[in-house]
C-alpha cells in the first residue's frame, strides 16, 4: 500500500504543487487548468510548434518583460495611492 501511495503521490506533482485526485475529479481538473493557465503552459507549447527567428524571439521577450515591469509599477503606484487616500491626503 505504501509504495502505491507514493507512486500516486508522485504522479500528480507539478513543480512543487499537489493536485488532489482523491476527491472531486472536476475540481482537480479545474485546479490543473488554473495552474497551467497561470504558468502560460498552453501558450508556451503553442509557440514551440513553430520556429521563431532569434531576433523576433528577443523582441517578444523584451516586450513581455517590459509589460511585466509596467504592470508591477502600476500595481505599486495604485497601492501607494490607496495608502495615501487612507492616510487622508
Amino acid at each position: 500500500m505504501n509504495a502505491a501511495h507514493n507512486a500516486a503521490k508522485n504522479a500528480f506533482k507539478t513543480h512543487g504543487r499537489m493536485i488532489a485526485c482523491g476527491g472531486n475529479p472536476q475540481q482537480s481538473m479545474r485546479l490543473l487548468t488554473r495552474i497551467l493557465n497561470n504558468n502560460n503552459w498552453r501558450r508556451t507549447v503553442k509557440d514551440a510548434l513553430y520556429f521563431e527567428k532569434p531576433c523576433d524571439k528577443r523582441k517578444r521577450l523584451h516586450r513581455e518583460r517590459s509589460e511585466r515591469v509596467f504592470k508591477d509599477q502600476v500595481s505599486e503606484r495604485v497601492t501607494l495611492a490607496k495608502k495615501m487616500i487612507d492616510m487622508g491626503y
